[in-house]
């Protein structure tokens, strides 16, 4: 799985109106593991979270942002670094599977 198969993810858990908890978790592990997302992504995938859950959730935002979980790009991706990211749903619940390998 690459990052533009997970950005495609990302928006069809938004559009499908999926809980805001799990969609933000999924943007925040690939907000880590893209030692930051792009700018026009992440502002992108901000505005269509609050469109489709609410404008009371920019606190939220803006909390992941301040404590680094949702970030802007910083720098080298760490996706060559992963083998295999697997996204499964089993029972309504996301489970997501990460093989590292250091370089």
């Amino acid at each position: 799985m690459n990052s533009n198969e997970v950005q495609d993810y990302i928006n069809v858990l938004i559009a499908k109106g999926v809980k805001m908890e799990k969609v933000l978790r999924i943007l925040c592990l690939q907000s880590q593991i893209e030692n930051g997302l792009r700018i026009p992504i992440l502002d992108a995938f901000k505005r269509e979270i609050l469109h489709v859950y609410g404008f009371e959730n920019i606190l939220t935002l803006n909390s992941l942002e301040k404590v680094g979980l949702l970030k802007r790009e910083a720098g080298k991706s760490n996706w060559k670094n992963l083998d295999k990211v697997e996204l499964l749903e089993k029972s309504n619940k996301f489970i997501i599977n990460v093989h590292f390998f250091p370089p």
